[in-house]
């Protein structure tokens, strides 16, 4: 499947203020994939809880890196990649679930995440970036299932 960014749909996201952020599934085009563009919703510190709609592939590099106030997030199964930095500081996000279907966790993707106390890493997860969960002061343990094939130095969260 191609990938196409969702540039025109997140810029009309990013001019409204609301605390729930709930991505259209309209920026699906033609049943081709997409992906959160790297840095589509960088430090928005308005939001507090975001809902991925299912068709969404990949989430880029720092895309809702610094949302501040970021307490939830709901990832659909279509969802194959994490990007590099992608959820890094957001500060107030206690927990998250992977769903089954993400293979990729990227570098730094959960990093400074200082209220992140539980995450569960699904059995499709194959690769996990450098430092992925550094500076998560909260986290006290993850569980790494069996499929894991790559893991980066300072992955853990104490890093």
């Amino acid at each position: 499947m191609e990938s196409k960014d969702m540039t025109t749909a997140e810029n009309n996201i990013k001019s409204s203020e609301a605390s729930q952020l709930e991505i259209p599934t309209t920026v699906i085009q033609n049943g081709e994939a997409l992906k959160i563009s790297d840095e589509a919703f960088k430090d928005r510190n308005d939001i507090k809880s975001i809902t991925i709609p299912d068709g969404i592939v990949s989430i880029g590099k720092d895309a809702f890196s610094g949302c501040s106030n970021l307490t939830s997030v709901t990832i659909p199964e279509s969802v194959t990649r994490i990007g590099n930095g992608a959820f890094s500081s957001c500060s107030k996000l206690k927990s998250i679930n992977l769903p089954k279907g993400v293979t990729t966790i990227g570098k730094k993707a959960f990093s400074k995440c200082a209220k992140l106390k539980s995450i569960n890493i699904p059995e499709d997860v194959t690769t996990i970036g450098a430092n992925a969960f550094q500076n998560c002061s909260s986290l006290k343990s993850i569980n790494l299932p069996d499929s894991i094939t790559q893991i980066g130095d300072g992955a853990s969260p104490r890093a």
